[in-house]
């Protein structure tokens, strides 16, 4: 049987005519002066890809032919030996190279070879493509189908060159002393130094110094005006990209062989980036070739710095938003665990769009969790490693060490209750799931807590009412609360506010409080109702034929703390009116919502206390109350 794989026999100067291509394929290679099977059988994969109309479909069909064809007399080098260049690990120029001399014919063999060695080596990271030649980038030399004795010289002259920037370095600063290249290096290196520093290093005068530095540039410009610094120039390129950073740079040049090692034992104390910068730094206004890209720029400030694995995009990023807007996500970060793109782009503090917004953050590496949420990662994300101005932490470990291991409904109300004065937003509950996973919160069964031994302390205020609910077997009312925060010579005014304020403490019924997350039995929960029987309103709304509305009320301990009497019997009382007590006015009180409210003062004034029954005439006409003292309740 005849087999599947079948090889085609053919010589170097068969017309690629007898390789039966399509006629696409085949006026793609005339036209690019393709014409013998030798000649394509010099072409890579990637230089296939380089001729005009050939397309992926194009060179496959190519690849696909070429994979049977076998010369009966393969292609010769200068030295007889038979070319081969599918090994792209040849980045080196050959040595055959060396003295070449006159090629002989075909001279487009030569050129194709010359171009496939150039082409490693861009591929291998030792030549970048757009380094200019000549007007010309390496990259548009390489992929030149043109034949000219111009071409050929050029392609032949760069593989002539040094093979790393160490050689280039050493071509060029070789004459000078040790001393002149430390005090190159010195003065323009990553860390540039004064000639008074460098002076007393060295020990002589500072003038000395000044006088060294000038005679060694000035050798060393001669020079380089005509030494083309091939591999130098690649380097610089090779760090115009806003993902490098110093690290990232160095370690390409590393790792490609770009950067090389010193020959010159004069050299073996300084780092070859090092010089190469040194040298950059000190002859770059005489050559605009040598101009740093601005992302190298960048990433060697950041090195100072001590930055040295940042990224210039990182840099890039924060310079596109004001200290003002950067000082906005960070307090956001600080309140909700994360950055929400849409409460920020319509923040009256943000120029920034909501596009601006994101592409920032991704250009931070922030993490996307959902819903215009992104979340800043570090080195280490536990919330003992945030800080005291980290709000959102402090909260939540707040409510696990005193509430026990809390639900995630309930983590979200009590940062919002947390948040109430910020203005700051709370995570929706699936992100705020992905915010506490990522921060190693601990989860089982439904509820969260935290593990680490972190403890914060509680204000006055949490504490009585912390100890109030605990003592009535989980739940208490707010009279008994009240009770408790005058026997402890609080301010009922700053602790109703902790009542609103720390995640702490759930309202969960009318007047009824307990530890957010927990849940007190139905016995604890009817014996802090009956407490708050205790003073009943007993309140009292009627018309004076003056056409004043008088209404009188008990006041309870809760009231009297508070400054507000609670009914429904408050109708045709909305808005704002104008105390009078005695003879004197007071402060303005509120109606609303079956509450009077402000009336703090007036009691106070009256030496109200609990059990009191007070009578308030609102005058429809003035908008003013007048609050006195009815009776004694018995």
């Amino acid at each position: 049987m005849k087999p599947e794989f079948q090889p085609m026999l053919y010589t170097s100067d068969d017309k690629i005519a007898v390789l039966g291509f399509s006629v696409r394929v085949h006026n793609a290679l005339r036209r690019a002066k393709i014409e013998t099977v030798g000649n394509l059988l010099l072409y890579s994969e990637e230089m296939l890809f380089g001729v005009r109309n050939m397309g992926e479909k194009g060179v496959a069909e190519v690849l696909a032919v070429l994979e049977r064809v076998e010369l009966l007399d393969p292609p010769n080098d200068m030295d007889g030996q038979q070319v081969t260049i599918d090994d792209h690990s040849h980045c080196a120029a050959p040595s055959i190279l060396v003295d070449l001399g006159p090629p002989t014919e075909p001279r487009h063999q030569v050129i194709i070879l010359l171009q496939t060695i150039l082409n490693n080596q861009m591929r291998a990271g030792t030549l970048h493509p757009e380094l200019r030649i000549q007007g010309r980038t390496l990259k548009e030399l390489v992929f030149e189908r043109t034949i000219a004795e111009e071409l050929y010289e050029t392609l032949r002259g760069i593989l002539l060159e040094p093979v790393s920037v160490a050689q280039e370095l050493e071509a060029l600063l070789g004459p000078l002393k040790p001393r002149e290249l430390i005090i190159i290096r010195q003065r323009y290196g990553l860390s540039p130094k004064t000639l008074e520093t460098i002076a007393t290093q060295i020990g002589v005068t500072r003038e000395r110094v000044r006088q060294l530095e000038k005679n060694a540039l000035n050798r060393t410009l001669l020079k380089a005006k005509t030494s083309p610094l091939i591999k130098v120039r690649s380097s610089l390129l090779f760090a115009d990209d806003p993902d490098i950073s110093y690290e990232t740079w160095s370690q390409k040049l590393l790792e490609t062989g770009l950067l090389g090692t010193w020959t010159d034992e004069k050299f073996a104390e300084i780092a070859p980036i090092e010089m190469m910068v040194a040298l950059c730094q000190a002859i770059r206004y005489e050559r605009d070739d040598l101009v740093f890209p601005h992302c190298l720029e960048i990433v060697i400030r950041l090195y100072a710095e001590g930055k040295s694995a940042t990224p210039a995009k990182v840099d890039l990023a924060l310079k596109r938003i004001a200290p003002e807007e950067r000082r906005l996500i960070r307090r956001q970060m600080r309140h909700s665990g994360a950055a929400s793109v849409d409460w920020l782009s319509q923040h009256d503090k943000t120029s920034l769009t909501r596009a601006e917004i994101v592409a920032t953050f991704e250009t931070l590496d922030y993490t996307e969790l959902g819903d215009g949420w992104y979340l800043q990662t570090e080195e280490e994300d536990l919330p003992s490693s945030r800080g005291k101005g980290y709000v959102f932490h402090k909260t939540i470990v707040k409510m696990t060490q005193y509430c026990g291991p809390v639900p995630l409904r309930d983590i979200y109300f009590g940062l919002e209750h947390a948040q109430v004065k910020t203005g700051f937003p709370v995570p929706p509950i699936d992100v705020l799931e992905k915010i506490l996973a990522h921060c190693g919160y601990t989860v089982e069964n439904g509820t969260w807590y935290y593990e680490g031994g972190e403890s914060i302390e509680l204000s006055r205020g949490e504490e009585v009412i912390f100890e109030t609910i605990r003592a009535n077997y989980g739940v208490a009312h707010h009279s008994q609360l009240a009770s408790a925060i005058l026997a402890g010579g609080l301010s009922y005014a700053s602790v109703a506010g902790t009542l609103d304020r720390s995640p702490l403490f759930d309202n969960f019924m009318y007047g009824l409080y307990k530890l957010r997350g927990t849940n007190p039995s139905h016995q604890s929960v009817e014996d802090a109702r009956a407490s708050s029987g205790n003073v009943p309103v007993d309140l009292k709304y009627e018309y004076d034929i003056d056409g004043s509305i008088v209404v009188e009320a008990n006041v309870s301990l809760f009231a009297l703390g508070g400054g507000t009497i609670t009914s429904e019997k408050l109708g045709n009382l909305e808005g704002e009116w104008h105390t009078a007590t005695g003879s004197h006015s007071g402060n303005s009180i509120q109606v609303a919502d079956n509450q009077i409210r402000g009336l703090r003062l007036a009691f106070v004034s009256l030496g109200c206390r609990a059990g009191n029954r007070v009578r308030l005439r609102f005058n429809v006409d003035t908008r003013h109350v007048a609050v006195s003292l009815v009776k004694e309740s018995t």
